[in-house]
Parts: structure tokens; sequence; C-alpha cells
């Protein structure tokens, strides 16, 4: 696929545990709906009938998603025939959404995806159009998406509907969403150096990160414990196999999902461990058109804030700003980088 970012696999997996809905094409796009002025850059998933849009390729969760159920009409912007951008106006049951591809390929590309998937009373049927220009490598992806769509909602509607092109006019692409609770608060997009530092530098957060592993597919967990004046850093594989994880002891432990997982170490240690969770800031003041505000010619931080929303994944880039409290000294439990080697939790 030509795109210019890629989601790393963990993040795939983590999107999969949000929707069920297959995923067909992905890439870097900007979209703007009718009557806003700007566009607005999207790494966007085709999965089934929707497009998923997030902010970036590592966020798990979407800020906006097109369905694509009744598209009346695909066309190319005349601006397009200038630029070697692609604009596509798509033109739905209630609004019209302008989505911009930065090269030609993948904007043929996304056309391809788009109009083989895409449904209306006419003019969409579940085919593949004629007049694509892409290779043939790309057409025989775009054939296996067709009939990938096809076996799916005939599998919705089997007992209604013996003609799989014979369909009602919406696919329930809901039925597949919020299959699985969101991730643990204690979730950090982080390494392992630096959730090690996130523990040490900010112990009042907590002791307990849940984390990608290095591997990219699997998750880890580390922990900080204190013994005596000392320290302790460990770290533990945590396994997905097929709807459960697997806690890599020496007799390991199966969970049904991963708040399962943060709440087996807090119950061995007798909830010694804390999950590492990062206070955010809001504002408790709601500004009224008819008031006035004054604010001071140079804000300060303490007198100038701004509100937060709260993030779905906690990043160590945000942790820099707080203070940091006294340091122990840190033991800290090396195993090599490919985390292969992990250690059983102590139980205090």
């Amino acid at each position: 696929m030509s795109v210019s970012s890629v989601a790393p696999r963990v993040v795939i997996k983590r999107r999969e545990q949000i929707t069920a809905l297959p995923l067909y094409y992905y890439g870097d796009l900007q979209m703007k709906r009718g009557g806003e002025q700007d566009f607005k850059n999207f790494f966007a998933e085709l999965r089934g009938c929707t497009i998923f849009l997030y902010a970036d390729s590592k966020h798990d969760s979407y800020s906006e998603k097109v369905h694509l159920q009744d598209m009346k009409a695909i066309t190319l912007h005349k601006a397009s025939m200038r630029s070697s951008s692609m604009i596509y106006i798509l033109r739905l049951q209630n609004e019209e959404i302008h989505l911009k591809i930065d090269s030609q390929e993948a904007g043929e590309e996304w056309r391809g995806f788009i109009t083989t998937v895409a449904y209306g009373p006419v003019s969409f049927q579940l085919h593949i159009p004629q007049d694509l220009q892409l290779l043939p490598g790309q057409m025989v992806r775009i054939q296996n998406v067709l009939e990938q769509e096809i076996q799916r909602i005939d599998s919705f509607h089997a007992s209604e509907f013996s003609d799989p092109l014979s369909f009602p006019q919406t696919i329930p692409d809901e039925a597949y969403e919020d299959v699985v609770v969101q991730m643990p608060p204690c979730f950090c997009t982080v390494s392992r150096e630096e959730a090690e530092t996130m523990l040490e530098d900010h112990p009042e957060y907590g002791s307990v990160i849940l984390r990608p592993a290095t591997d990219g597919i699997n998750y880890a967990v580390t922990i900080r414990q204190l013994f005596d004046r000392n320290s302790v850093i460990k770290h533990y594989r945590v396994c997905s196999q097929n709807r459960s994880f697997v806690i890599e002891l020496n007799s390991p432990v199966t969970v049904s999902n991963l708040d399962d997982v943060v709440q087996y170490f807090l119950k061995e240690t007798s909830h010694r461990l804390k999950p590492f969770v990062q206070p955010q800031n809001y504002d408790s003041l709601i500004v009224r058109p008819s008031e006035r505000i004054i604010l001071p010619r140079s804000p300060s931080a303490a007198t100038a804030s701004k509100a937060r929303v709260t993030p779905t994944v906690q990043s160590p880039t945000l942790l820099a700003a707080q203070p940091s409290s006294p340091r122990r000294s840190p033991v800290l439990i090396h195993t090599p980088e490919d985390e292969a080697d992990y250690i059983v939790p102590d139980v205090m």
C-alpha cells in the first residue's frame, strides 16, 4: 500500500479489540466535511464499509468515522486535475465528504477500495469499477476485498436473503464495535526504558505500567517494588492468545482481558502495587459570552492554565513537566532486549 506511515502491529491488534470489522485498506489522508474550510490530517482505516479516522498511526481510538452506506456518488474534484494530489467528493445520504490524498496512485487505490465496498440504492452494488487504473497486484487485492465483504454481508443475512447482493439498505457495522472494554488506565505506549524512568521519577502516580512488548505484538508489565531502602524494577511478558491473555510466569496464568492482567499483579502483591495513572488538570470555570475576562499582559503557567482532555494513552513527554520526587537509587533488573527472560512477581 502506498502510505507514508504504517500503524505498528500492536496498535492494529488493539484496534481489532475495539472493532472487529475487517481491515481492507489504510493510509494517510486529509478530510473535511461540507461547510468546513480547511482539511484535517488523519490516519485512516477502511474497515468493512466504514472509514475510521485516527489522529495519527499510533492512536488506538478513532476520533471520527464515515459510514459509506447509501453512498450516492464519488467524484473527482476539479482542482485535482491541476495538482499531484487527488481530492474526491463523497456524496452520502445526509452530507458531503471531501477526501484529499497526496499522490495519484494512493488516491486511485482509495477510490478503488471505497467504490468496491460502498453501496447505495442504484449506483453502488458491491462491484469493482471498470475504470480503475491500477496494477494487476492491486486489482487482485481489491478482488479479495470484494469477496470478503460479500461473505461478511451474507453471514449477517443468510437466513433472510439467498442472494448476497440482495440486502437491506443498512448493514449493522455497529454490531462489530466496542466488543471489549477500553485499555486499562495504566496502559502507556512507551518502551521498557521509558517505563522504568516514569516509575522512578513519579512513584506517587503508581507502580504498575502495562505497555507494548518490544516484539510489537504482545504486551509487557513493568512494576516498581520497594525493598528496604531500594526500589526494584521488574518486567513480565503478557502474550495474547485468541481472546485471552497469558502472563508468562513459572506457572503461566491465563486471564480473559488486560484489566484482569493488572488486577492479578495487584492481588499477588496484596495491593501494595498501584496502577500508574498520571493526574490531569482541568479548568473549573465556564466563561459566558457576555462576561469580560481581563488577562494579565504576561500570563504565567500558574495564572493562565488551559483545560486538557484526559488522553486515552499516557505519554512520557507529559511527565517531563511534572516535578520529580526525591529518587532512591534504583536496582534495575534488566533482561535481554527481546524480553525473553521474565521473572516471577514477589508477594509482599
